[in-house]
């Protein structure tokens, strides 16, 4: 379906990511200001292709570090790191210090596909998603391991580089003239979000899955196309925060948008200090974070998972008082001591996001299952309308402004 894939970003040093600006700020003074040069190695937590004495092309984009035709030992103190949001976790956004002298994988072709339209969609791949959705979507450049924390995966741009739709050549026609409408890859991909963004699209390709990437029945029934589509522009303004997608009657925020449950409060601040670990009372129904208390919290949203890891625990895991993660670098003991009130905002908000998906699954899964029953395009069919699904690996690059097919 996306010809062009890539793996996330993959720095291969913790201390380039962080969920606080201010706490790259304060490892990138520590590394400048060191005089010592073998310690300064150690702290940069030197790779085959990310040496300090090395100079990097700059990774594409106006808000990555342009410098870097110099080594990193040059750089004199005072001096500021480019930092730029990030997708690191499934509905956990960090960042990175976009710096190509610091970055062991950066990924140069996804950067370049940045753009205010670009739709990461980032699957397992190779490995079976275990329990949650098949798919996420992100409008942020992600991390390799952004799927689930772990064992890798992949994204699929939903643009090249050049702007125009990363999907095999006559697809968008072909699916025009069989619906007898324009089919933009922004539909198609509300289409895939619709149908494949829930734990019923797992359990329906269980076995497949289990020795395949993810796959994508496309329906002949205009009605289900359009139901998918409509679910999928939601699914993916959840997962992006807003960011893309559309929600229902143009709602311009997570409370806006009308739920058939109470969704969760937050009624207790979680104050200054920061918490040892996030604790939920299923009889209350309540979320205990430091000080902090959420009520109104099902236990299907406590119990959300991607990957078969725990949403919540991974994003609190990253921002408690003893971080989760491997370390790499001495500069990884700089965190963060006191609770910033932005997180306990992002916190709720995840909260809410969860708790609009749970209400959308049994609809997706119904509606998948009517999918799947009814008929459905063939990839021959669609090939002898036109497709040119791609054969060699030329056909699966990524397309920059300028390139000549």
């Amino acid at each position: 379906m996306y010809p062009w894939t890539a793996p996330g970003v993959k720095p291969n040093k913790t201390w380039v990511y962080a969920p606080e600006r201010a706490i790259l700020e304060q490892r990138w003074d520590e590394l400048i200001q060191e005089t010592s040069l073998e310690r300064k190695r150690e702290l940069s937590k030197e790779t085959s292709s990310t040496k300090i004495d090395a100079s990097k092309s700059p990774l594409p984009g106006l808000d990555t570090e342009q410098d870097t035709g110099h080594p990193l030992v040059s750089v004199e103190w005072p001096s500021r790191p480019t930092i730029v949001e990030v997708g690191y976790r499934s509905f956990d956004r960090q960042y990175i210090i976009a710096d190509s002298r610091v970055l062991d994988r950066a990924r140069p072709d996804l950067w370049a596909a940045r753009s205010s339209e670009q739709v990461f969609l980032v699957e397992f791949h190779s490995r079976h998603p275990k329990s949650g959705p098949g798919l996420m979507f992100s409008s942020l450049i992600p991390d390799m391991n952004s799927f689930k924390g772990s064992d890798g995966g992949r994204a699929l741009p939903m643009l090249h580089p050049d702007g125009q739709p990363n999907v095999a050549p006559g697809l968008l026609a072909a699916l025009s003239e069989r619906f007898g409408r324009e089919i933009t890859v922004q539909k198609l991909t509300a289409y895939i979000a619709g149908i494949s963004a829930h734990p019923g699209y797992v359990e329906a390709f269980d076995e497949e899955l289990h020795y395949s990437g993810n796959r994508v029945p496309l329906t002949v029934d205009v009605e289900l196309w359009d139901k998918a589509v409509e679910i999928g522009q939601f699914i993916i303004w959840l997962h992006t925060f807003g960011d893309r997608g559309h929600a229902p009657n143009n709602a311009k925020s997570l409370f806006d948008v009308e739920s058939t449950l109470p969704l969760p409060t937050y009624d207790t601040a979680v104050g200054v200090g920061m918490p040892d670990d996030v604790t939920y009372d299923e009889t209350t129904q309540t979320i205990y974070l430091g000080k902090g208390s959420w009520s109104n919290v099902s236990p299907a949203v406590w119990n959300y998972t991607v990957g078969g890891n725990s949403t919540i625990k991974s994003w609190v895991g990253y921002r408690r008082k003893k971080p989760k993660g491997r370390k790499s670098s001495p500069l990884d003991d700089i965190i963060t001591t006191s609770w910033p009130t932005q997180w306990s905002r992002q916190f709720h908000e995840l909260l809410v996001t969860l708790a609009h998906l749970i209400q959308l699954e049994a609809e997706q899964k119904e509606l998948l299952e009517q999918i799947i029953a009814g008929e459905q395009l063939t990839k021959d069919e669609l090939a002898f309308h036109g497709v040119q699904w791609p054969a060699e690996n030329k056909d699966r690059k990524p397309h920059f402004p300028g390139d000549l097919f």
